[in-house]
């Protein structure tokens, strides 16, 4: 029997008795291990038909929670309703075992590149290379929600750069299917510094993934992460961002009503010079305070009173 492909111990079950690895789940020949968490692996695989695959495992008995379980169920079910290139192709999905030694497993095009995070680490991107990658991710999104999916963490690490340059957007394990235009008390995901205000409180809709993206690519003009060019207002501070400034201003805007309406939208604009954005209401309300309920100069002089003359002396 051939080693096991994880830690090349001699198999003696279809199972390795040493590092937990299966050799052949479902059909898929395992052979390589990829990543690993602590309750679950990501395998080099192939498929029943040759194709090479990203083979995620998750160990039901290590999984720290039910929202664990429920995010890996419905990256499957998320994936299989998608066709798109710079998406993962969706390959299959099913379990092994009972009880205690239930696995659950997700089979999905390997994607081979670098991911956004990695490149990032050696500085910031050219600007033209950094438009490129805004009409890649923003044609994705388009697609996303057209069909009312939400990916809800957009950030570097989920975006895969291939060698030929094209995107690959990953990790739907938190998308959410949107029944109406905005979904009210969700459960908080995301990622600090790249995730919108309001998805704090649960809210979201497409312009919260506009948000995220905006944050990442401002991630990538300045080579400054997010989370530390946060301002005491909480906004985003792109004065570093050169002549995509005002397009970012708008992409991670604080109130949604200030950002593109949707993706194309945002497309759209990116080669235009945006609308400058109206300052907040309490900046308004100093900028009327200062200009009318202040002290003003009189219109008239006023009258200088000469003193009275002195009477006059009789010698």
């Amino acid at each position: 029997m051939d080693p096991c492909p994880v830690c090349r111990a001699e198999l003696a079950s279809p199972r390795c008795d040493s590092c937990g690895a299966a050799a052949s789940p479902g059909g898929f020949r395992v052979e390589a291990l990829l990543s690993q968490t602590l309750h679950g692996r990501v395998y080099r695989a192939r498929s029943p038909d040759g194709a090479e695959v990203a083979l995620k495992e998750l160990v039901f008995a290590l999984a720290p929670d039910a929202q664990t379980i429920d995010a890996f169920e419905r990256e499957a079910r998320v994936l299989s309703q998608l066709d798109h290139p710079a998406i993962p192709r969706f390959k299959g999905a099913f379990r092994e075992g009972i009880g205690i030694h239930l696995r659950l497993y997700l089979a999905q095009e390997l994607v081979e590149g670098e991911p956004l995070s990695q490149r990032l680490r050696r500085g910031p991107l050219p600007k033209d290379e950094v438009r490129t990658l805004a009409r890649q991710a923003l044609n994705v999104l388009a697609y996303l929600h057209e069909r009312r999916v939400l990916h809800r963490d957009v950030k570097p690490a989920n975006l895969i750069v291939k060698p030929d340059g094209s995107i690959s957007l990953v990790d739907f394990g938190v998308a959410r299917e949107l029944l109406k235009e905005v979904t009210h008390g969700g459960t908080l995901v995301g990622t600090f510094g790249y995730m919108p205000i309001e998805q704090l409180g649960g809210t979201v809709d497409a312009r919260s993934d506009l948000y995220a993206l905006g944050a990442t690519l401002l991630h990538c003009v300045t080579g400054i992460q997010p989370g530390d060019l946060i301002r005491e207002d909480f906004s985003l501070d792109a004065s570093r961002a050169g002549d995509l400034r005002g397009w970012l201003e708008r992409m991670t805007a604080l109130r949604r009503e200030d950002r593109y309406a949707s993706a194309e939208k945002a497309l759209a604009a990116l080669d235009q010079k945006p609308e400058p954005l109206k300052p907040p209401w309490r900046i308004r309300w100093r900028m009327f305070w200062s200009r009318f309920a202040q002290p003003r100069t009189p219109m008239w002089p006023e009258v200088v009173r000469l003193p009275a003359p002195r009477d006059r002396i009789t010698l």
